[in-house]
């Protein structure tokens, strides 16, 4: 999936590129000679230390399935620490690897039949994976529908695991035509996935890691297909730069009063403390203890949570969001030049054969600086405008005339 964001003016075109991870980046201008490092957050383990981490990996794997969880979580601690040590802290894959950690010790002191659930939902998940890449979606859903109703029901609404759950139930929906019901899905998904945002950490940029932003493409994609275009380019716009909008926020925030400051971090550490708790388990507790405990422990959490969305609630009213603004399109359309527009492009390949849109999503928008966005479908190379490789393996480069690119883009950028 690719999501680029261009602005052109004169026929120029200034790119930037969002790529989804394990996805192709989007091509560079720089020449190899020029070439910079990574970037700390961009970090690859090598060598030894890749085949440690896939080492622990599988480890986890076979601990959980095995039901010792007691081991998954030991291994999980020493990946952690692996990431932790050679990729630092925010990195995405440090960060996503500390939510596996959490996860593992909120499930090892559940009662027995709560850890079998939780790892059927894995299961499930899996098995549904397999059925929409084999082009059997209707096998699918009630699979990804159970493993989604499991993980809200032990891990919340916000947890990263629970927003993937609806973000999977979304994409099998799309691939069989419920264009309607993906839709719902895919807004729940993105809440679910905003929840779990906020609780990453109290600024913005470790809250990019964790959460793999691949949802608001695809909800802008089937916003368009429902005939919501300014919803589609909201959708589409809030997916870029989530993290660092809500990092220069942080760090320009000085509205809060001191007692205001005070109470949230009070409520934010009453949620962490009733966190550990729920990973940890006292020794000595029976079966029946050990289910007790936890419930009283997730009615608390609850309790918390509904606090900490109240004091939020009112901070949002009295100051305006904490978290870093998005721009409204009213607000980038007062911003464009009337001989200006912004142009932003989205891919979405199929997710198995047989789809009801057996080409994916490709679209393209034009905002300019009045009226609706204009979103069109973007065709291919091949027979009747199908997509081909080499179409999908196109990548526009940071600076580009409008016409260099490929033929899809071609079409887009027509002033």
């Amino acid at each position: 999936m690719k999501s680029l964001r261009i602005v052109f003016q004169f026929g120029l075109l200034i790119g930037l590129g969002i790529a989804i991870p394990g996805l192709p980046t989007t091509a560079q201008s720089t020449s190899p000679n020029q070439a910079q490092p990574p970037a700390p957050g961009l970090q690859k383990l090598t060598g030894d230390d890749a085949r440690r981490a896939e080492e622990l990996d599988k480890a986890i794997e076979a601990a959980q399935k095995a039901d010792r969880w007691d081991e998954a979580t030991a291994r999980a601690g020493e990946l952690l620490g692996l990431r932790t040590r050679v990729q630092g802290p925010k990195h995405f894959e440090t960060v996503s690897e500390e939510w596996r950690l959490k996860t593992l010790r909120r499930v090892a002191p559940m009662p027995h039949e709560d850890r079998v659930a939780y790892q059927s939902a894995n299961t499930m998940n899996e098995q549904a994976n397999t059925l929409n890449a084999q082009g059997k979606y209707a096998a699918a859903q009630p699979l990804f529908e159970k493993a989604l109703e499991i993980r809200r029901r032990l891990l919340t609404d916000d947890h990263p695991d629970t927003a993937r759950s609806y973000n999977n139930l979304a994409y099998n929906l799309n691939a069989h035509g419920k264009y309607l019901e993906a839709r719902n899905r895919w807004l729940l998904a993105v809440k679910s996935l905003d929840k779990a945002r906020l609780r990453v950490a109290f600024t913005g940029l470790e809250r990019a890691g964790g959460t793999k932003e691949s949802m608001r493409p695809a909800l802008a994609a089937v916003l368009t297909r429902q005939g919501e275009p300014a919803g589609a380019w909201q959708a589409l716009e809030e997916g870029l730069g989530r993290g660092l909008l809500d990092e220069l926020a942080a760090r320009q925030d000085r509205r809060l009063a001191p007692a205001e400051r005070a109470r949230l971090r009070e409520l934010t550490t009453e949620m962490e403390r009733l966190d550990k708790l729920v990973e940890t388990t006292p020794q000595g507790l029976d079966q029946a203890e050990r289910a007790k405990r936890f419930e009283d422990l997730k009615r608390q959490r609850e309790l918390a949570s509904i606090a900490l969305g109240e004091l939020q609630t009112k901070l949002v009213r009295d100051h305006g969001p904490l978290a870093g603004q998005v721009a409204r399109l009213n607000e980038i359309q007062a911003a464009l030049p009337a001989d200006a527009a912004l142009v932003a492009w989205v891919d979405l390949p199929p997710i198995g054969p047989n789809a009801a849109d057996p080409d994916g999503e490709h679209w393209g928008v034009v905002v300019r600086s009045r009226g609706i966005p204009a979103w069109v479908p973007i065709p291919g190379t091949g027979p009747d405008g199908l997509w081909t490789k080499d179409d999908t393996g196109s990548q526009i480069g940071s600076a580009q005339r409008c016409g260099d690119g490929p033929v899809a883009a071609r079409r887009i950028c027509i002033p």
